[in-house]
Protein backbone atom coordinates (compact mmCIF):
# COMPACT_ATOMS: atom_id res chain seq x y z
CA UNK A 1 0.00 0.00 0.00
CA UNK A 2 1.34 3.44 -0.93
CA UNK A 3 1.71 6.21 1.61
CA UNK A 4 -0.45 9.33 1.40
CA UNK A 5 1.32 12.24 -0.30
CA UNK A 6 0.52 15.92 -0.15
CA UNK A 7 1.56 18.84 -2.30
CA UNK A 8 1.29 22.61 -2.19
CA UNK A 9 -0.05 24.08 -5.39
CA UNK A 10 -2.15 26.89 -6.84
CA UNK A 11 -3.59 24.65 -9.56
CA UNK A 12 -4.16 20.93 -9.90
CA UNK A 13 -4.51 18.92 -13.10
CA UNK A 14 -6.61 15.79 -12.80
CA UNK A 15 -6.11 13.09 -15.42
CA UNK A 16 -7.59 9.58 -15.47
CA UNK A 17 -7.82 6.74 -17.91
CA UNK A 18 -10.51 6.15 -18.94
CA UNK A 19 -12.05 9.61 -18.55
CA UNK A 20 -14.22 9.97 -15.43
CA UNK A 21 -17.12 12.24 -14.54
CA UNK A 22 -16.38 14.64 -11.68
CA UNK A 23 -19.21 14.86 -9.12
CA UNK A 24 -18.10 16.94 -6.11
CA UNK A 25 -20.96 17.40 -3.64
CA UNK A 26 -23.19 15.39 -5.97
CA UNK A 27 -23.24 18.09 -8.66
CA UNK A 28 -21.94 17.58 -12.18
CA UNK A 29 -18.62 19.41 -12.43
CA UNK A 30 -17.32 18.09 -15.73
CA UNK A 31 -15.02 15.27 -16.72
CA UNK A 32 -11.33 14.49 -16.72
CA UNK A 33 -8.86 15.71 -17.77
CA UNK A 34 -9.40 19.07 -16.08
CA UNK A 35 -7.45 21.81 -14.32
CA UNK A 36 -8.78 23.29 -11.07
CA UNK A 37 -7.67 26.35 -9.11
CA UNK A 38 -6.86 25.73 -5.45
CA UNK A 39 -7.72 28.71 -3.22
CA UNK A 40 -5.94 29.09 0.14
CA UNK A 41 -7.94 27.75 3.09
CA UNK A 42 -10.84 26.78 0.79
CA UNK A 43 -10.05 23.06 0.49
CA UNK A 44 -10.30 20.36 3.11
CA UNK A 45 -9.99 16.61 3.19
CA UNK A 46 -12.53 14.37 4.88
Amino acid sequence: MKAVKHFRAKTAKIKTWPDKTLLPDGELFGSTPTIIDVHPKMIRYL
